[in-house]
């Protein structure tokens, strides 16, 4: 897919002092449906799906994959806030309601199910289609004589991953069309996501879209990396409190409190945290541990940061 132009899809979210505006990754664990599979992700979640009445998107599925498909090429190192994949989906939908208007198009798609190419018609988008880089293949062709030489599944995703690194390192985005329903499918050299408006198809009864990340799993399997899984390995502090008997303290997420210990995720507290504030400069010795009443998690983690820098040779020079 090309990108025409930086696409403005909205004005930064200013309600972001809430969790439930600004969301977050959480790891979920997946089961195929004859449950002879299982699949850890991180999962980021809208606050609806393209079927709410916010969004009133029900079958605009075509139409929110090509438009949101711009926004990992505008925003190649930024998640949307759920506040930002929320407006989105209402936008977005909004646009392909844009479509009734033209009545030979009803007459086509009575369903309102519009295809790929009419919405890059409508220009509803500033994207187009590469469709020398463009597949189309089948489960199984194998098994029919008129699929001989059709590329199968494996064999796209085979192409797909040679390919991950874009041109000018940037990520590689694919429109997917898959059982009457399209998703956008993002490709980075370290993680592959899904973007996916129509939460049914992350699990049975879920009413959220959501952005599906695989990074680790990608990586350890392109390389052909063996793995040995132990059950509660680590924790993620702000949202894991206890340490328990975990592994590992994985640091993600900023850690935000008032001097009460109560939590501000989303506003920056009294007291913070985030390695974000470190990105050029060395993270001083001798932090300031948290107020009391923050989780054990966060506050072991900033002992555990002073720890470091006060024992590594020449810290900051």
């Amino acid at each position: 897919m090309r990108r025409r132009q930086k696409l403005d899809v909205n004005e930064p979210a200013h309600e972001q002092t809430e969790p439930s505006t600004t969301g977050h990754w959480e790891e979920k664990e997946l089961v195929i449906r004859d449950g002879q599979a299982k699949l850890k992700a991180n999962v980021f979640l809208a606050s609806f799906d393209q079927r709410s009445d916010k969004a009133a998107g029900e079958s605009a599925c075509t139409a929110l994959a090509a438009i949101i498909a711009s926004w990992p090429q505008s925003n190649q190192d930024n998640t949307p806030t759920r506040a930002q994949f929320d407006r989105l989906i209402v936008k977005d939908s909004s646009e392909w309601r844009k479509l009734y208007d033209n009545q030979d198009l009803i007459n086509q798609f009575p369903n309102k199910h519009f295809d790929i190419e009419t919405v890059l018609q409508a220009r509803l988008c500033p994207i187009s289609i590469l469709h020398e880089k463009s597949f189309i293949g089948f489960f199984g062709p194998e098994k029919f004589e008129t699929l001989k030489g059709v590329l199968s599944f494996d064999q796209i995703w085979d192409e797909i991953k040679r390919n991950a690194k874009g041109d000018n390192d940037m990520p590689r985005i694919y429109i997917v069309s898959w059982n009457d329903h399209f998703f956008v499918l993002k490709v980075d050299v370290n993680a592959y996501y899904i973007i996916d408006t129509f939460g049914k198809r992350l699990f049975e009864g879920c009413n959220q879209a959501y952005i599906l990340r695989y990074a680790y799993v990608v990586v350890s399997a392109l390389h052909n990396v063996g793995n040995i899984l132990y059950k509660d390995f680590m924790i993620q502090p702000l949202w894991d409190t206890k340490i328990g008997n975990k592994f590992i303290i994985h640091f993600t997420y900023g850690c935000d409190y008032d001097m009460k210990g109560k939590l501000t995720y989303g506003k920056i507290g009294e007291w913070r945290f985030d390695k974000r504030s470190y990105t050029t400069a060395w993270p001083p010795k001798n932090l300031p541990l948290p107020p009391p009443g923050v989780p054990e998690s966060v506050v072991t983690l900033v002992k555990m940061v002073n720890e470091a820098t006060a024992n590594i040779p020449n810290w900051g020079s």
